[in-house]
């Protein structure tokens, strides 16, 4: 199932690699204004590879770096 994009933004790499972008996603088919994504270049989904490309170009405004996050006391 693909996803028709409204609008995104807070674009950020979501790995030291800079290979996935997360994202705060509207899409036209869900009754939530704004949901977490994780965009992929080679996701097998279109909206997800269309997010990538969209987001890599610029288009949701710059790009936040990756900052690693350290959890303590989870087993």
């Amino acid at each position: 199932m693909s996803f028709t994009i409204v609008d995104a933004r807070n674009p950020k790499w979501a790995h030291p690699d800079n290979n996935k972008i997360d994202l705060e996603v509207n899409f036209e088919e869900l009754p939530e204004e704004y949901i977490p994504f994780t965009a992929d270049p080679t996701d097998e989904v279109a909206h997800g590879r269309e997010l990538y490309t969209r987001a890599a170009a610029g288009e949701f405004g710059e790009i936040a770096e990756y900052v690693h996050i350290k959890i303590y006391g989870i087993l």
